[in-house]
């Protein structure tokens, strides 16, 4: 239970933490090295509100923190078990962030401050959009080349599947807001414009997955637009019923136009080898060198810091030559996990996940449920947890809806940004 000085907490020492976090969501969509100088400055802020009794109690409260508790536990134990010690010793320290970044979350009332964060993200994620269409229009204006507008190209702060994701988040908190009746009409406007140009940003990332979860959220939405909307005309529903549809196709074309920006031979190929092939039927490739490692170790795994010098090892053997050069990861989280922590690393991973999705769904908090169901998708294609970008997005928002469902704190939950 929170005490006395929790609540004089709750009421006048939160300000200078939500300070930093507000700087975390604004610079999501930029990441990069700032990312990390922005956890040291949250830290720092937290250190400010020095209240730890409060901190202590709320902590207390905020059980699910101790599921990244052990997730770091597991990268902390993997280090001592690693052949490689100098990639075992980075990867702890890069993934200080699900230890550091959550923890404000569960000792600070951020969730009350839901509302807020999440604007200042959909804010910058625009701010950021805008700047990217820009860049790529310039450079298209100099050299006549459409591939500027795509992928690697289009998508400069982050890769282009990490951008898909924080977009993916951005839309389905936008067509929320569209959907609220309770909101202006002026505020539900820009949202819907905020939705249809984060939708465009999506197809130019060029992801196959949040392409597929574009076209899934539209979906979902139309259907709920339908239900709230009995008295339609017929015009009206099949406009709305079209735009999936649309989506798909558009994702289509959005995916040739890519082939030409990355990896243009790879549109004359019928078939993959095991050196030169198209990124979907390389994933292939990598999943099943993948399982091949974990059926050798699938207990205790490889270590925090040996995983990239094991899946090399099966690349060389498969003659992989294109994922041994880039030394590429299991492009899956889930293996990824089960890779380098073993069984109890996949279990924490999906215990969090789950756990997540549950209450989100017990609390019919829907902006919660499609970050949690977002990420459970993604992370069958990418491995997130493996990169500063993707650490911080699942660090930020699991930590601010965890707190605002385990706390209970519904009506603050239910609140959709505008």
């Amino acid at each position: 239970m929170i005490g006395t000085h929790a609540n004089l907490f709750l009421r006048g020492r939160i300000s200078v933490t939500l300070i930093g976090a507000a700087f975390v969501a604004a610079l999501l969509p930029f990441a990069g090295m700032v990312m990390s100088w922005t956890l040291i400055l949250l830290m720092l802020l937290w250190l400010l509100d020095s209240n730890f009794t409060a901190k202590l109690n709320l902590l207390y409260t905020n059980k699910w923190y101790w599921l990244f508790v052990m997730m770091y536990a597991l990268v902390a134990i993997g280090w001592f078990y690693s052949d490689n010690a100098d990639e075992a010793s980075f990867k702890t320290l890069q993934k200080v962030v699900l230890l550091l970044l959550p923890l404000c979350f569960a000792t600070a009332p951020l969730y009350h401050h839901r509302v807020m964060l999440l604007n200042i993200f959909l804010w910058s994620l625009t701010a950021a959009c805008l700047v990217l269409e820009i860049r790529s229009g310039r450079a298209f204006f100099r050299s006549n080349d459409i591939t500027h507008f795509f992928y690697d190209r289009f998508s400069y702060f982050l890769h282009p599947s990490y951008l898909a994701v924080l977009l993916s988040i951005g839309l389905v908190a936008a067509l929320l807001s569209v959907l609220n009746a309770k909101k202006r009409l002026q505020d539900r406007i820009v949202s819907l414009s905020m939705a249809l140009f984060f939708s465009l940003c999506v197809l130019q990332s060029s992801s196959r997955a949040g392409q597929l979860g574009l076209a899934v959220v539209w979906f979902v939405v139309g259907i709920a637009f339908l239900r709230s909307n009995k008295f339609l005309s017929w015009f009206t529903r099949v406009a709305v019923a079209a735009i999936p549809i649309i989506t798909l196709l558009l994702s289509f074309y959005f995916s040739k136009q890519t082939r030409l920006a990355t990896i243009r031979y790879a549109q004359q190929m019928e078939s993959a080898s095991p050196s030169q092939a198209e990124s979907g039927q390389v994933r292939l490739l990598i999943w099943k060198e993948s399982a091949g490692l974990i059926a050798a170790q699938p207990i205790f795994g490889y270590g925090t810091g040996d995983v990239s010098a094991a899946l090399d090892q099966r690349y060389q053997a498969s003659g992989m030559d294109n994922a041994l050069s880039k030394h590429l990861n299991a492009h899956n989280q889930y293996l990824q996990a089960w890779l380098a922590h073993g069984v109890l690393g996949l279990l924490l991973l999906l215990i969090l996940l789950g756990l997540g999705v549950l209450k989100s769904i017990r609390h019919k908090d829907y902006l919660a449920l499609g970050f949690f169901l977002i990420v459970a998708f993604n992370f069958l294609f990418e491995s997130m947890l493996e990169r500063r970008e993707g650490l911080f997005a699942f660090a930020f928002f699991s930590g601010l809806f965890l707190s605002s469902l385990i706390k209970g704190h519904e009506k603050s939950s239910s609140t959709k940004p505008s």
